[in-house]
């Protein structure tokens, strides 16, 4: 089975060309408006005769993703917007989708998934000036994130016990503890993600083991609805207990990692490994995407 794992980097668009986002509007594709398809949006314009590069990616898209990239106030933001709309709309060809014309609902956790197509999943992430997106036939996370200063007191509130320790280490350099946050944090993330379940499930109901097969380990009596967040004034003195069965909201979780020279990723599958899995990666610039 395949996973397709989507990177692109948004940094090479000239600041004009990003300024320009700020005057773009909502346009409807020519063969859209030949199907008489009816968009429920007022600032829809139809394309002018010439456009811009920028111009030319965004009308690729549904009027609902073109609509979400102008919400954003900011330029960069609505770069990311879009950079993530284009790799949504890439990698749905795979499976011979498009996204303009992709059915997306959202289930009761707010989680996208394909109405007419529930065995296809996929996830979206980015950061700084980084995008990614991750497809696969198997329930999928993925999360980037821009390589800062370790929060030791993010880790704190949100890290098991074993984490901290780690990270506490005095023989980690600033770079490898900086690294070694991002790990922990994008593996987090990505479970949190596959499940759909957000913030619900709290960072320290299950810990990470960073190795050359990065796995977890929940807590004891680790479920949705079951689990606190430990109030900072008892995480001191509370011993954590662990256990190596899966926790009852999910089954096993197969992991791959993603290092750059500033940013760390990962994805999360469920589901443990298979001997077919295969995973295929592409990184792209934007100017070359939009071109």
């Amino acid at each position: 089975m395949t996973t397709h794992i989507y990177f692109l980097d948004i940094s090479d668009i000239p600041p004009e060309d990003t300024a320009e986002l700020l005057h773009l509007q909502p346009i409807i594709p020519h063969d859209m408006l030949a199907q008489g398809l009816s968009v429920q949006t007022p600032s829809v314009q139809i394309p002018p005769t010439r456009t811009s590069p920028l111009q030319a990616a965004m009308s690729r898209l549904s009027p609902a993703r073109q609509e979400k990239i102008l919400r954003h106030r900011f330029p960069q933001d609505r770069l990311l917007s879009l950079g993530a709309g284009l790799l949504l709309d890439q990698g749905l060809q795979a499976w011979g989708l498009c996204e303009r014309e992709a059915a997306l609902e959202y289930r009761h956790n707010g989680k996208p998934y394909l109405r007419d197509y529930p065995d296809r999943y996929f996830n979206l992430s980015h950061s700084g000036n980084m995008v990614m997106a991750a497809f696969s036939c198997r329930e999928v996370g993925c999360d980037i994130e821009q390589i800062r200063p370790a929060r030791m007191d993010v880790a704190a509130r949100f890290f098991t016990e074993e984490e901290r320790m780690d990270l506490s280490r005095e023989c980690l350099t600033e770079e490898e503890r900086n690294r070694r946050f991002a790990r922990y944090w994008t593996i987090k993330e990505s479970v949190l993600k596959v499940t759909g379940e957000g913030m619900r499930l709290p960072l320290n109901s299950f810990c990470v083991h960073l190795a050359s097969t990065p796995h977890i380990v929940w807590r004891k009596q680790a479920s949705i609805g079951q689990l606190q967040e430990i109030p900072a004034s008892q995480k001191g003195a509370q011993q954590e207990t662990q256990q190596t069965v899966p926790s009852p909201v999910s089954s096993h979780f197969t992991f791959q990692e993603f290092s750059f020279p500033e940013y760390q990723a990962a994805v999360c599958l469920r589901g443990g490994k298979e001997e077919s899995d295969e995973i295929f990666c592409s990184f792209q610039k934007l100017q070359d995407v939009v071109r």
